[in-house]
């Protein structure tokens, strides 16, 4: 099977980062730095509960950080249904 190695395409990761990351440049780049701390590398061979506990400390620890908050909508939009709506979809 023939690889690609990265550097054969012309293309740098680092130059499609900010086209990737976008309006949430600051964001992504928090949230890679928080992945990226040493208390969240992922463990080996331990029991079950034991690494459900780790993970939800760390999810804990992103909420903490306020790096959920843009994933929920602060409001729910409110679907708003015509007489020629209600034929096709529920509202």
């Amino acid at each position: 099977m023939a690889t690609t190695q990265p550097d054969a395409t012309g293309v740098q990761a680092e130059a499609l980062q900010p086209l990737l990351d976008a309006r949430h440049a600051d964001l992504r780049r928090r949230i890679r730095e928080v992945l990226g701390e040493d208390e969240l590398v992922p463990p080996i061979a331990i029991p079950t509960a034991a690494c459900g506990d780790k993970v939800r400390g760390w999810m804990q620890r992103i909420a903490d950080e306020g790096l959920t908050a843009t994933g929920s909508p602060r409001r729910r939009p409110t679907p708003t249904c015509s007489r020629r709506s209600r034929a096709t979809t529920r509202c």
